[in-house]
């Protein structure tokens, strides 16, 4: 079902249906941590249950299938087509069979956990445009997106509130950005922003969650891909996350302490994998 945005409700907040936001600590896996969140997310409409699943095990399998054989992984990232590809092949264990563990990001999961992971795979997967409408019309539905983010140092304002600001237009020019991976879990129109779910622990931003304007979202030199997933017995579309009473602005407050944020922050710019601008997975 796709909505005018006439239709759309004037805020969406999927966050109850999805387990506490992990940390990847030292490792470049954001785009398992955020596949892994969404399937949790489905997991969750289907079962009832909110269960966490194994960012490793997708991690692992994402930068097999991108580097063609699992000889010479290394920790530096996975695209996202490699990522829903193995997520429709191999599926994805819980993460107590694979529990996230920084110094087996390179090992390959045991064979009991593949065999569980055949129980969760994803059925379908959709490529979303650079467009705010087309987003919330997603998660109106409700259904996350993973959307890959190029971050900048100001990104670290968010760390104790959640508030992310507009990149300055010097930041914007630099060459000192790294694409993440994130989770649109919902918007407010109040505040002309999204919901992001973040993969760095629920001690950061607003217990791992922030909020990003449209603006930002919305421009292709900033956010350059989107994808949703799906997974057999979830509904066509779901209306329970619907709040046509939008009272909070989410971007309102928090500036008073966003020096001192940015003097804790330090990003690592180690880049992960580029994703691609129109990739075409093969599954």
């Amino acid at each position: 079902m796709v909505y005018a945005a006439s239709q759309l409700p004037k805020k969406v907040d999927l966050r109850r249906f999805m387990p506490s936001v992990e940390d990847q600590s030292e490792a470049a896996s954001s785009t398992g941590n955020a596949m892994a969140a969404i399937y949790e997310y489905l997991n969750c409409r289907v079962t009832g249950r909110l269960v966490h699943f194994s960012p490793l095990f997708i991690y692992y399998n994402s930068r097999v299938k991108d580097n063609q054989g699992d000889k010479n992984i290394v920790d530096d990232g996975a695209t996202i087509t490699s990522t829903i590809e193995t997520m429709a092949r191999n599926g994805v264990c819980p993460k107590e069979a694979w529990p996230y563990d920084f110094t087996k990001v390179n090992t390959h999961p045991r064979i009991d956990c593949v065999a569980v992971g055949t129980a969760h795979k994803i059925s379908e997967a959709f490529e979303l445009h650079i467009n705010v409408n087309e987003m919330k019309c997603c998660l109106a539905q409700g259904l996350p997106s993973l959307v890959s983010l190029n971050l900048y140092e100001s990104f670290g304002k968010a760390g104790s509130h959640g508030i992310v600001p507009m990149p300055t237009s010097n930041e914007i020019g630099s060459s000192k950005n790294a694409p993440h991976a994130v989770v649109l879990v919902g918007y407010s129109d109040r505040s002309k922003a999204f919901i992001v779910r973040n993969s760095w622990g629920s001690d950061w931003g607003d217990d791992g969650y922030c909020y990003i304007p449209y603006d930002y979202i919305g421009n292709d030199k900033l956010c350059t891909a989107a994808w949703t997933i799906k997974k057999a017995g979830i509904a066509n579309t779901y209306q329970d996350a619907w709040q046509n009473k939008d009272d909070v602005n989410y971007l309102d407050g928090g500036n008073e302490d966003d020096e001192d944020d940015e003097d804790e922050f330090e990003f690592d710019y180690r880049q992960e994998k580029e994703q691609p601008v129109n990739p075409d997975p093969d599954w």
